[in-house]
């Protein structure tokens, strides 16, 4: 599942187990595959992501 920001790719996330999703930042060149950040909730996993490409909570 990609997550989009503005309509940018900012990384992606795929089932694991459980209600459990791996999440990767996508870094800032094209093709990037991304880094894995962690395996968390799907809420938690977009909000890490979006942290991860400078969002703030406040916003």
């Amino acid at each position: 599942m990609a997550v989009l920001w503005n309509d940018n790719l900012i990384g992606w996330l795929h089932a694991s187990i459980g209600d459990r999703w791996n999440a990767y930042a996508c870094g800032p060149r094209v093709g990037d595959p991304g880094r894995p950040i962690g395996r968390f909730t799907k809420e938690e996993a977009v909000r890490r992501i979006a942290l991860e490409a400078g969002w703030h909570e406040t916003e």
